[in-house]
Protein backbone atom coordinates (compact mmCIF):
# COMPACT_ATOMS: atom_id res chain seq x y z
CA UNK A 1 0.00 0.00 0.00
CA UNK A 2 1.26 3.47 -0.80
CA UNK A 3 2.32 5.77 1.97
CA UNK A 4 -0.44 8.22 2.76
CA UNK A 5 -1.69 10.31 5.63
CA UNK A 6 -5.37 9.48 6.10
CA UNK A 7 -5.96 11.60 9.22
CA UNK A 8 -7.68 14.38 7.27
CA UNK A 9 -9.81 12.21 5.00
CA UNK A 10 -13.49 12.71 5.76
CA UNK A 11 -15.14 11.15 2.71
CA UNK A 12 -14.41 8.28 0.37
CA UNK A 13 -16.66 8.08 -2.68
CA UNK A 14 -17.20 4.87 -4.60
CA UNK A 15 -18.74 4.48 -8.01
CA UNK A 16 -22.16 3.02 -7.26
CA UNK A 17 -22.62 1.11 -10.52
CA UNK A 18 -23.75 -2.09 -8.74
CA UNK A 19 -20.10 -3.08 -8.32
CA UNK A 20 -19.88 -2.65 -4.56
CA UNK A 21 -23.47 -2.14 -3.48
CA UNK A 22 -26.95 -2.18 -4.94
CA UNK A 23 -27.78 0.88 -7.04
CA UNK A 24 -31.38 1.67 -7.79
CA UNK A 25 -34.12 4.20 -7.00
CA UNK A 26 -33.79 3.79 -3.22
CA UNK A 27 -30.01 4.35 -3.27
CA UNK A 28 -30.32 7.25 -5.70
CA UNK A 29 -32.87 8.95 -3.41
CA UNK A 30 -30.61 8.45 -0.38
CA UNK A 31 -27.58 9.81 -2.25
CA UNK A 32 -29.57 12.79 -3.50
CA UNK A 33 -30.80 13.53 0.02
CA UNK A 34 -27.25 13.38 1.40
CA UNK A 35 -25.85 15.56 -1.39
CA UNK A 36 -28.60 18.15 -0.93
CA UNK A 37 -27.98 18.21 2.82
CA UNK A 38 -24.21 18.63 2.46
CA UNK A 39 -24.41 21.32 -0.23
CA UNK A 40 -26.95 23.22 1.88
CA UNK A 41 -24.65 22.94 4.90
CA UNK A 42 -21.67 24.27 2.92
CA UNK A 43 -23.29 26.86 0.63
CA UNK A 44 -26.68 27.62 2.16
CA UNK A 45 -30.02 26.76 0.64
CA UNK A 46 -30.00 25.50 -2.92
CA UNK A 47 -32.50 24.96 -5.70
CA UNK A 48 -33.23 21.28 -5.18
CA UNK A 49 -35.12 20.97 -8.49
CA UNK A 50 -32.01 22.14 -10.39
CA UNK A 51 -29.79 19.86 -8.33
CA UNK A 52 -32.06 16.89 -9.04
CA UNK A 53 -32.13 17.70 -12.76
CA UNK A 54 -28.32 17.86 -12.86
CA UNK A 55 -27.92 14.58 -10.95
CA UNK A 56 -30.60 12.79 -12.98
CA UNK A 57 -28.81 13.78 -16.19
CA UNK A 58 -25.42 12.77 -14.79
CA UNK A 59 -26.71 9.37 -13.70
CA UNK A 60 -27.86 8.40 -17.19
CA UNK A 61 -25.02 10.16 -19.08
CA UNK A 62 -22.81 7.04 -19.37
CA UNK A 63 -25.62 5.23 -21.20
CA UNK A 64 -25.58 7.96 -23.85
CA UNK A 65 -21.81 8.34 -24.02
CA UNK A 66 -20.53 4.91 -25.03
CA UNK A 67 -20.72 3.72 -21.39
CA UNK A 68 -17.84 5.97 -20.40
CA UNK A 69 -17.81 6.92 -16.73
CA UNK A 70 -18.55 10.51 -15.78
CA UNK A 71 -15.52 12.61 -14.99
CA UNK A 72 -15.69 13.30 -11.26
CA UNK A 73 -14.23 16.79 -11.56
CA UNK A 74 -16.64 17.86 -14.30
CA UNK A 75 -19.62 16.28 -12.57
CA UNK A 76 -18.79 17.98 -9.28
CA UNK A 77 -18.05 21.29 -10.96
CA UNK A 78 -21.60 21.40 -12.35
CA UNK A 79 -23.12 21.96 -8.92
CA UNK A 80 -20.24 23.03 -6.69
CA UNK A 81 -18.10 25.42 -8.73
CA UNK A 82 -20.64 28.20 -8.82
CA UNK A 83 -23.55 27.33 -6.56
CA UNK A 84 -24.77 30.92 -6.55
CA UNK A 85 -25.50 30.77 -10.29
CA UNK A 86 -26.56 27.15 -10.58
CA UNK A 87 -28.23 26.10 -7.36
CA UNK A 88 -28.75 29.07 -5.11
CA UNK A 89 -32.37 29.30 -4.04
CA UNK A 90 -34.21 32.52 -4.53
CA UNK A 91 -34.96 32.67 -0.77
Amino acid sequence: MMDADFKNIKVICFDLGNTLIGFGPRQIAKQYQGLTSKLTEIFGSCDTAKLKAIRDRQIVAPYHNGYRENDVVSSSREFIRSPQRRLRSKS
